[in-house]
Protein backbone atom coordinates (compact mmCIF):
# COMPACT_ATOMS: atom_id res chain seq x y z
CA UNK A 1 0.00 0.00 0.00
CA UNK A 2 1.62 3.12 -0.92
CA UNK A 3 0.73 5.38 1.99
CA UNK A 4 2.34 2.94 4.13
CA UNK A 5 6.10 3.85 2.50
CA UNK A 6 7.91 5.68 5.58
CA UNK A 7 7.91 8.83 2.70
CA UNK A 8 4.46 8.76 2.78
CA UNK A 9 3.57 8.47 6.58
CA UNK A 10 3.75 11.86 8.40
CA UNK A 11 6.95 13.31 9.06
CA UNK A 12 7.97 12.53 5.23
CA UNK A 13 11.36 11.95 3.74
CA UNK A 14 12.73 12.45 7.91
CA UNK A 15 11.47 9.14 7.95
CA UNK A 16 13.82 7.61 5.28
CA UNK A 17 16.29 9.46 6.68
CA UNK A 18 16.13 8.45 10.16
CA UNK A 19 15.67 4.76 9.31
CA UNK A 20 18.08 2.74 11.13
CA UNK A 21 19.22 1.34 7.68
CA UNK A 22 20.70 4.23 6.67
CA UNK A 23 22.54 4.52 10.40
CA UNK A 24 26.10 6.23 9.64
CA UNK A 25 25.22 7.25 5.84
CA UNK A 26 26.11 10.94 4.80
CA UNK A 27 23.48 12.39 3.67
CA UNK A 28 24.90 15.60 3.72
CA UNK A 29 27.94 14.66 1.46
CA UNK A 30 25.79 13.01 -0.77
CA UNK A 31 23.87 16.18 -1.22
CA UNK A 32 26.84 18.28 -1.89
CA UNK A 33 27.58 15.06 -4.30
CA UNK A 34 30.59 14.68 -2.50
CA UNK A 35 30.14 10.66 -1.87
CA UNK A 36 32.99 8.23 -2.59
CA UNK A 37 31.67 5.81 -5.53
CA UNK A 38 31.49 2.06 -3.65
CA UNK A 39 33.21 0.32 -6.34
CA UNK A 40 36.25 2.23 -8.64
CA UNK A 41 37.24 -0.17 -11.83
CA UNK A 42 40.79 -0.41 -12.74
CA UNK A 43 41.76 1.30 -15.85
CA UNK A 44 44.77 2.06 -18.15
CA UNK A 45 43.48 5.37 -19.94
CA UNK A 46 39.64 7.37 -20.39
CA UNK A 47 39.76 5.25 -23.24
CA UNK A 48 40.18 1.62 -21.86
CA UNK A 49 37.11 -0.34 -21.96
CA UNK A 50 38.14 -3.63 -20.94
CA UNK A 51 35.66 -3.60 -18.19
CA UNK A 52 33.07 -3.61 -20.34
CA UNK A 53 33.53 -6.59 -22.51
CA UNK A 54 33.14 -9.93 -21.61
CA UNK A 55 35.97 -12.80 -22.47
CA UNK A 56 34.19 -16.01 -24.26
CA UNK A 57 34.80 -18.21 -21.33
CA UNK A 58 32.43 -15.90 -19.10
CA UNK A 59 30.01 -15.93 -21.23
CA UNK A 60 27.08 -18.49 -20.67
CA UNK A 61 26.62 -21.36 -22.74
CA UNK A 62 24.52 -21.15 -25.88
CA UNK A 63 21.97 -23.64 -26.69
CA UNK A 64 21.36 -24.80 -30.34
CA UNK A 65 17.64 -24.32 -31.80
CA UNK A 66 16.20 -27.39 -32.43
CA UNK A 67 13.04 -27.24 -35.04
CA UNK A 68 10.02 -29.33 -33.10
CA UNK A 69 8.56 -29.32 -36.80
CA UNK A 70 5.16 -28.51 -35.69
CA UNK A 71 5.41 -25.27 -37.89
CA UNK A 72 4.31 -22.56 -35.19
CA UNK A 73 6.19 -20.25 -37.04
CA UNK A 74 5.03 -20.69 -40.14
CA UNK A 75 3.68 -17.17 -40.44
CA UNK A 76 6.49 -15.16 -39.24
CA UNK A 77 8.53 -13.09 -41.78
CA UNK A 78 11.79 -14.20 -42.84
CA UNK A 79 14.74 -12.61 -44.21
Amino acid sequence: EPSERLPMRPGGVANLRDHKWFDGFDWAAMKALKLDAPYKPIVKSKKDLANFSARKEDMPKQLEYQDPGTGWDKDFASA
